[in-house]
């Protein structure tokens, strides 16, 4: 069954940011059922960007034949999609999620952050979603805590939106790293103060032989599951959300630069060092994925360590 924009009355605007808004919709006709309506303005997009809002479509499409036996649930689900032709719009039709943004979830804490018994369960949910989805060959790109809803309503089911930024990697020319095949792609895309240093990296560098790329693949949401971990232990990302240039700077040096920042001892501390580490070829993840991630010390005692029972979370 096809959608159109008569299909939907729209209730309120529930987000927004950079091209694209995000309205709570009711669907005429129903019996006062709500969907999401995320309207990405195409007018002024050029070509790469319309590029990326297709292929949010197509892996989104891809990830809902994936939910059907509860595999991937935390992905929000895809219904549909359509193009507004009198407002140059793509329109993607998405489940309404009756969500609070992680981010204030946490502020909603006694101490500004997660107790570290609940980050370390959180912290497992989305490195078993991110392990998901590279063995699915997409890279998701854009991991931060506005991106990731807790649902009470739901138990406290962690769950992750906007694939905007997510990429299905190409399987041609992978660079085998111990068991892990990395995968490359070179758009700089995402949030600033979260961009792995790989990714500021991704452009033509000269060597003696010439040009060569600089790209990245997954090991970059290894990266910004270090940042998120820093927010939900420590109540901010280790170098701050306002001035890009200098987290630039410091991100190409750490995990040196973490010293003094955060605190680094303790397993936490060495988990976070281990996903911030400025090489990707020296980085938690990169012989092994979301099981080397879930192996790490600061997860044992997780007995489910990828399902995991979020309930009492708030």
């Amino acid at each position: 069954m096809g959608f159109g924009p008569a299909d939907f009355e729209k209730v309120e605007q529930i987000g927004r940011g950079g091209q694209a808004t995000v309205w709570l919709a009711r669907v005429i006709g129903s019996d006062g059922d709500l969907v999401a309506l995320k309207e990405t303005k195409l007018r002024f997009m050029d070509s790469s960007g319309r590029r990326r809002a297709q292929q949010e479509v197509t892996l989104l499409r891809e990830l809902s034949s994936k939910q059907q036996g509860d595999d991937l649930n935390i992905v929000v689900r895809y219904l549909g999609c359509f193009e507004d032709d009198a407002m140059d719009t793509l329109v993607l039709v998405l489940e309404f999620i009756d969500g609070l943004p992680l981010h204030k979830a946490m502020a909603q804490q006694p101490q500004g952050h997660f107790s570290e018994s609940r980050a370390r369960t959180l912290l497992a949910v989305i490195a078993g979603t991110l392990g998901k989805l590279h063995n699915l060959g997409i890279v998701y790109r854009d991991l931060k805590l506005p991106n990731l809803l807790l649902c009470p309503g739901e138990g406290g089911q962690l769950r992750l939106v906007d694939f905007g930024y997510a990429k299905k990697m190409q399987q041609e020319e992978p660079v085998s790293v111990g068991m892990h095949r990395l995968r490359r792609t070179y758009s700089i895309v995402g949030t600033f103060y979260a961009l792995a240093p790989e990714m500021l990296e991704c452009r033509e560098e000269q060597n003696t032989d010439g040009f060569y790329e600089v790209g990245h693949g997954e090991m970059v949401d290894w990266w910004q599951l270090g940042i998120v971990a820093c927010e939900l232990l420590y109540g901010r990302p280790p170098w701050g959300y306002q001035d890009e240039a200098s987290v630039k700077v410091e991100a190409r040096k750490s995990p040196a630069s973490l010293e003094g920042v955060i605190p680094t001892d303790g397993e936490a501390g060495a988990l976070i060092r281990a996903l911030l580490e400025a090489d990707p070829l020296q980085r938690l993840g990169v012989r092994g994925d979301a099981e080397e991630v879930l192996a790490h010390p600061f997860f044992q005692g997780l007995v489910e360590r990828v399902e995991l029972d979020l309930a009492g979370l708030d």
